[in-house]
């Protein structure tokens, strides 16, 4: 094993960081979700604000970074974001909007806590190395 491997599997215990997915529209999460697992990440995911809360509530100490849309039914981005940030205020929270003046609107409801803001369609390659570099960091 290298030393690389051996500080992966120290930081994320099994060796495969997991993300949280909140994505409402299915062609994007699902793209999503398969394109993280070939970049070797566990992924849960929620089609809505509320079931991506469960699932932050259920996994919570194995999340490693979430991935939330603006735009989600039942409970919007930002108010899941504000949910996720009573439990944990270190997780990495990446918002992926596909509206113009998302970052105004984030900004304005005092969200910086945010790590991140993608607009759709945004570069894949991009995301994985934001996510990898803040993982690195964790």
């Amino acid at each position: 094993m290298s030393s690389h491997e051996s500080d992966q599997r120290s930081i994320h215990g099994n060796g495969v960081p997991m993300i949280l997915l909140a994505e409402d529209e299915p062609s994007n999460r699902d793209i999503l979700i398969e394109y993280l697992k070939l970049a070797g990440f566990k992924v849960v995911h929620a089609g809505d604000g509320v079931s991506a809360l469960n699932l932050f509530k259920t996994y919570r100490d194995a999340i490693h970074l979430c991935l939330v849309d603006l735009n989600l039914p039942e409970l919007d981005g930002l108010s899941l974001v504000r949910e996720i940030r009573k439990y944990s205020e270190h997780v990495p929270v990446f918002i992926l909007s596909g509206e113009n003046g998302a970052l105004e609107e984030i900004e304005s409801a005092g969200m910086l806590n945010v790590n991140r803001l993608f607009q759709k369609p945004f570069d894949w390659e991009t995301l994985l190395r934001e996510i990898k570099d803040f993982l690195k960091d964790d």
